[in-house]
């Protein structure tokens, strides 16, 4: 049979169990109301929502005023369901959000693309004006690129025909370059920049009649022409007496 000192002593322990449940409940319900006040200020938070854990927290207050009358373990069971709610609460409050936010992309995108669907001008003449600008921008890019290539075989036409696509692949690619050096044989005097072919000089005439439809980009009519040949006339033999 226990004595009047460990009656004393479990007494004690109770006591302190009690109080230590009472302080983790209080502290719960103070974090329970904290959390309320933020999901308040939360969009997307339903009422409905707000108020059923608003319920839960003026439960937990009122069980809290007379809790001294309870068990140890109704405390703790007490505590432990606020915060189980609490923690629903705060998941709910995730969903709900999430599922607002997908609502609002929902309309925005239908918005864009009721926006998109209508004529807008100032949107039609801009798009035009930037379509416009990046075609005559490559269009000329293009344009130098081949004209430098241009530039640079036709300039090697006396050379063999792979210096002269040599000159012509590279002359496009490096373009600035060819127009530097055309420049610069202008200013010396010594380039008379003379075209035997659009682009590259790589097909001599006459030629194939669809070379010439389908490749007459590239062909030319060779520089270098024949030299006459002179004919020696037959010795004829002259009298003696007209030589004397």
């Amino acid at each position: 049979m226990a004595t009047s000192v460990e009656k004393d002593q479990l007494a004690q322990e109770y006591r302190n169990r009690v109080a230590l449940n009472l302080s983790n409940l209080s502290t719960s319900i103070s974090k329970a109301g904290d959390t309320y006040d933020v999901g308040r200020k939360i969009p997307g938070v339903s009422q409905e929502t707000i108020e059923e854990f608003h319920t839960v927290i003026e439960d937990a207050k009122a069980f809290f005023k007379t809790a001294d009358k309870e068990t140890a373990d109704a405390i703790a069971s007490k505590r432990d369901f606020l915060e189980l709610k609490m923690q629903q609460f705060v998941d709910k409050m995730q969903l709900e959000v999430k599922e607002v936010k997908v609502q609002e992309e929902v309309k925005e995108e239908e918005k864009k693309d009721t926006s998109d669907n209508s004529f807008n001008l100032t949107r039609f003449t801009g798009n035009l004006t930037q379509t416009a600008f990046n075609i005559l921008f490559w269009s000329t890019l293009i344009f130098l690129a081949l004209w430098g290539g241009s530039i640079a075989s036709n300039h090697a036409i006396d050379k063999s025909f792979a210096i002269r696509l040599f000159y012509f692949i590279f002359g496009t690619i490096l373009f600035p370059v060819s127009f530097a050096f055309a420049l610069m044989r202008w200013i010396v005097g010594g380039f008379q920049g003379k075209y035997y072919a659009i682009l590259a000089p790589l097909i001599p005439l006459p030629t194939v009649w669809w070379k010439h439809v389908f490749l007459f980009l590239f062909t030319y009519k060779s520089p270098l022409q024949p030299q006459p040949v002179s004919f020696v006339a037959t010795p004829v033999a002259v009298p003696e007496s007209q030589v004397v």
